[in-house]
């Protein structure tokens, strides 16, 4: 069995004979930056496995997993409170841009 995390995880997101991780997408949460990310389940964990192997602490937070018609409209309806919460933590400072212009 390998030694490195990622490699051993590798082989097992691949040989799953019913669940794809690469057709598997995410909406991830930062409460440090104020944003939303999407990406596939895949990159999502081994980014985390990554974080692991590197002894780092992860700043993104899923929030759901599904296809990607599901996450990006979870992602559309939050975004209003993701939108209220940035500029609100934001407004006061030097160059302020709020997050409707950030998109």
């Amino acid at each position: 069995m390998p030694t490195n995390p990622i490699d051993a995880a590798r082989p097992l997101f691949a040989d799953h004979p019913t669940f794809n991780t690469q057709k598997a997408w995410v909406v991830l949460w930062s409460k440090a930056q104020g944003h939303l990310h999407i990406e596939t389940l895949d990159e999502m964990l081994m980014s985390h496995i990554q974080a692991f192997v590197s002894d780092q602490e992860l700043q993104y937070v899923p929030l759901l997993i599904g296809d990607r018609e599901v996450v990006e409209k979870f992602a559309e309806e939050i975004t209003p409170k993701v939108a209220e919460r940035y500029n609100a933590k934001h407004s006061g400072e030097d160059g302020f841009i709020p997050y409707e212009a950030l998109r």
